[in-house]
């Protein structure tokens, strides 16, 4: 066991992450809030938060975009199901829009969380490559295929 010490302070780090994440959550499904950016002339970066999703757009405006640093709504009236959203990337001539649930955020910090603590062996076999190798790239042929359909 190398560097004890830092092992602890990852998992805690995350650990905290985790709980932030899951706190951020539970406060979207009662109020939905918007941070706007405008770094260019047209071009605006909104972060918002509402019904269990974070979305990023980055949006192109043909005309002067709206001026609204930061937007806190009130209580959030559609109370829907928020268990059955995935993450989704949309763009088109105006922008681009990804959305990711919080579900799935809290769940990636807690398994980062969990990493240190994992014993892998030292070495890996030709065979397991392989079957690494294999399993990636089925993986990806088939977010590919999502994609395209």
């Amino acid at each position: 066991m190398k560097y004890p010490k830092l092992r602890i302070a990852w998992t805690v780090a995350w650990g905290v992450a985790c709980l932030l994440v899951v706190a951020l959550w539970v406060r979207s499904c009662w109020r939905s809030e918007r941070l706007c950016w405008s770094y260019a002339a047209r071009d605006v970066v909104y972060v918002s938060s509402f019904r269990g999703v974070i979305w990023y757009q980055d949006v192109w405006y043909p005309y002067k975009p709206p001026s609204e640093p930061f937007y806190m709504g009130g209580p959030d009236s559609r109370r829907e199901s928020i268990c059955g959203q995935w993450p989704s990337y949309a763009a088109d001539l105006y922008g681009r829009t990804v959305s990711m649930p919080y579900w799935l955020l809290a769940m990636l910090a807690a398994t980062t969380a969990c990493l240190p603590w994992i014993r892998l062996p030292r070495r890996f076999s030709l065979r397991a490559l392989l079957i690494a190798i294999s399993l990636v790239a089925v993986g990806l042929g088939l977010a590919l295929f999502a994609l395209r359909n």
